[in-house]
């Protein structure tokens, strides 16, 4: 999706917006929801910049509502679509000063890290994560670094991608966020980290391993009801072999 598109979406996502969410969750009628949604009532703001914020970051502090209002929900979207142009200098140094380790290559990782630290190597990665839905400035960024976290998903802790999933979350999610769907499905797929968690990494064309090929149509693309059959789910992971 576009970034000018994203941008569209978000800016134009008014209280209504969340009405339609709980007429379609809550089994009120889309009438008595969008009433509900008008200004004034408890469970929704009528205020279109908290309601920016809260959708589009971990939500409103009063610095971010000051910047909001300061800029204008329009340039304040675009700056967060463009998060390098944000000084989050100090939540990086954060990062880098309490987990220097997540910024390891896998050999070093491989080499610095005891048995017994693997599984609090892995924890750190998570630590981080809510340190930057905390601290960063970079808050639209972060939310999709969790939202593509969760789609193209390698659970962490897990024990087969101790070496590899910090060096997934920085070279195949951080660097895609708000890039293009296929270079992140492309890195994804040749990660380390989902070549051992998904097991394409034991896969053949002697003996294929079904599980990638299933999962990559399944969950990553098309769906599961995506109108593809079980050869084809087969042909998928032959491919995946390589």
């Amino acid at each position: 999706m576009a970034l000018a598109t994203r941008r569209d979406l978000l800016l134009g996502a008014g209280v209504l917006g969340v009405a339609g969410v709980v007429s379609g969750t809550m089994g009120v009628t889309p009438a008595s929801a969008a009433a509900a949604a008008r200004p004034g009532r408890d469970f929704v703001t009528g205020s279109l910049d908290l309601h920016l914020l809260r959708r589009a970051t971990y939500g409103p502090t009063p610095a971010s509502l000051a910047a909001i209002r300061r800029m204008g929900r329009g340039a304040w979207l675009d700056q967060q679509l463009h998060p390098s142009t944000i000084d989050d200098s100090d939540c990086t140094r954060l990062i880098h000063n309490k987990f220097p380790q997540l910024f390891w290559t896998i050999p070093q990782a491989n080499n610095r890290v005891s048995e017994g630290d693997r599984w609090p190597y892995m924890i750190d990665l998570g630590m981080a994560t809510i340190a930057r839905a905390i601290w960063s400035k970079r808050q639209l960024f972060e939310m999709m670094v969790e939202f593509w976290s969760n789609h193209l998903h390698v659970t962490c802790p897990t024990n087969k991608v101790w070496l590899s999933r910090h060096d997934y979350d920085t070279k195949v999610i951080r660097k895609h966020a708000l890039g293009r769907f296929e270079d992140m499905l492309v890195a994804s797929a040749q990660h380390p980290a989902m070549l051992t968690y998904l097991n394409n990494a034991e896969s053949s064309k002697v003996e294929p391993n079904e599980n990638y090929g299933r999962e990559l149509l399944e969950l990553h693309t098309v769906g599961f009801d995506g109108g593809y059959n079980e050869a084809e789910m087969y042909q998928s992971a032959l491919i995946m072999t390589g």
